[in-house]
């Protein structure tokens, strides 16, 4: 089992971590948002398995699009899952 934990909290790359809730093979860890780097972000896709992109294409590929348009500084945090994923309005 890989555990990417420590490479999370070392680096400062924008970071954007999608788990499949009911995925069989990877164990969805539980990660303290209040020692979570702050350009770190962790989202369970509910319904979806192992390839929440085969699973649910529209809605994994609208968070994948939203996440690459953050503009620089931006927290992967800003975005929003609702029944539609949407960049949150300041």
């Amino acid at each position: 089992m890989m555990n990417v934990t420590n490479r999370l909290y070392s680096g400062t790359t924008p970071t954007l971590l999608v788990y499949g809730q009911n995925d069989p093979a990877v164990t969805i860890p539980t990660y303290d948002p209040l020692t979570m780097p702050e350009y770190t972000h962790s989202l369970v896709l509910e319904g979806t398995g192992h390839f929440p992109m085969l699973d649910d294409p529209a809605r994994f590929n609208r968070l994948l699009t939203d996440w690459a348009a953050l503009e620089s500084g931006e927290s992967p945090r800003d975005l929003q899952l609702k029944e539609e994923w949407r960049r949150r309005v300041r």
